[in-house]
């Protein structure tokens, strides 16, 4: 979904997109926005959790990003490591 517009005949990056599943708002547009907060002590990621299709990855010490899941439903919470530490 297209967030910003305006004529142009070259592509100067200034568009932007809602995230996937979201209006413009930021609201979803099925499901409910559950906001998916990761930490890692020693700030450098260090893991990556899949929540409704939607993957969200730690890539310093915190990181937070919303999903839209359906939560009358069960859905599986998925945890990877992507450090040599786990």
């Amino acid at each position: 979904m297209l967030v910003t517009y305006a004529d142009a005949t070259t592509d100067d990056g200034s568009c932007t997109f809602a995230a996937e599943g979201l209006d413009c708002d930021g609201n979803c547009l099925s499901g409910d926005a559950v906001t998916i907060n990761m930490f890692d002590s020693y700030g450098d990621g260090g893991g990556s959790v899949t929540v409704g299709g939607v993957t969200a990855t730690n890539s310093g010490s915190s990181s937070a990003t919303v999903v839209c899941v359906d939560l009358s439903a069960c859905n599986a919470v998925d945890y990877e490591a992507t450090d040599a530490c786990r």
